[in-house]
């Protein structure tokens, strides 16, 4: 549940970019960008984890009021903020030990709403996916567009704040790691880093593969890494910061996207005006100071 939501701001995108797909080419994006601008993309180029708590709060707060048994439960899938258009960055130390990788997931989760969708059956079942559904027919009644609503104002808006990504990606020059300084970092200290380590690895996030194949699937949505995870990221992030790969990275995207970015400087700030406002209306839910049911009494 966590993780489909993710797919909105561009976590599953990442995969695309690092087969090499991205932006429209050609044309130059290096210019200028003001400090408040990039960080209103940096901030938009994933969702907090408390944004995702919050929407299924609410979404569960909604199928109740339609009838349906849905849990209140806060598991989901921990993943690092996102950096440019490349998986596989760590932040912090902190970051790194908490969130690992995404790949050391289960596919089938025994989390609560994971064994409530597994429940339904029948009448109930097909209530549920008219009431789960964020972009066929029923999408704009929906639950889902309902919590979005209360969140961000309403469901079209929180689509455009969560595409971002996508809408990045789109109108930049080329992919960061085709950035010569880029490519330099990974080469010249990153990769000699890893594979003292004992990870002979060639690009950005392939830890995400090592670490599934050495640990398997083991994690349930909101369970951290284990201490063997722990220690492979926190491995990755010291390498990645001998490299200063953060800065490298968040440089690039300035030569790659800054056009886009100072020509949409209104826009991005707006957005990240409207995600502040969403994290902080989520904060509320998730202190239960603000239901689904007082949005509704609101609306009367």
């Amino acid at each position: 549940m966590g993780q489909r939501r993710k797919l909105l701001s561009g976590c599953v995108a990442v995969l695309t970019v690092l087969l090499g797909v991205s932006g429209c080419g050609g044309e130059s994006q290096a210019v200028e960008v003001p400090d408040s601008v990039f960080e209103a993309v940096d901030d938009l180029l994933s969702t907090p984890d408390e944004v995702d708590q919050a929407e299924r709060v609410l979404e569960a707060q909604c199928l109740q009021s339609h009838g349906l048994d849905a849990p209140i439960d806060l598991t989901v899938a921990v993943t690092a903020k996102q950096v440019a258009d490349v998986g596989g960055v760590f932040r912090s130390k902190s970051e790194a030990m908490r969130a690992g990788y995404p790949s050391t997931y289960r596919d089938d989760n025994d989390d609560p709403w994971s064994l409530f969708e597994k429940s339904l059956s029948g009448k109930d079942k097909k209530e549920y996916e008219k009431l789960t559904d964020f972009t066929g027919k029923n999408a704009k009644t929906s639950c889902i567009a309902e919590a979005y609503g209360v969140l961000f104002g309403s469901r079209e808006v929180a689509w455009k704040i969560l595409n971002t990504f996508n809408e990045y990606g789109a109108h930049t020059s080329s992919s960061t790691l085709n950035d010569s300084n880029v490519q330099k970092a990974l080469t010249d200290k990153y990769f000699p880093c890893m594979k003292k380590a004992g990870y002979d690895i060639r690009k950005i996030g392939q830890m995400s593969s090592i670490a599934s194949e050495q640990l398997g699937q083991y994690r349930q949505l909101g369970e951290g890494p284990n201490a063997k995870e722990q220690e492979m990221a926190l491995t990755d992030y010291e390498c990645q910061a001998q490299a200063n790969l953060l800065e490298v990275f968040q440089n690039a995207m300035k030569k790659t996207g800054g056009k886009w970015m100072v020509e949409n400087e209104a826009m991005l700030l707006e957005r990240q005006e409207k995600l502040a406002a969403a994290l902080k209306k989520s904060i509320q839910v998730l202190k239960g100071e603000y239901t689904y049911n007082d949005y509704l009494d609101q609306k009367k």
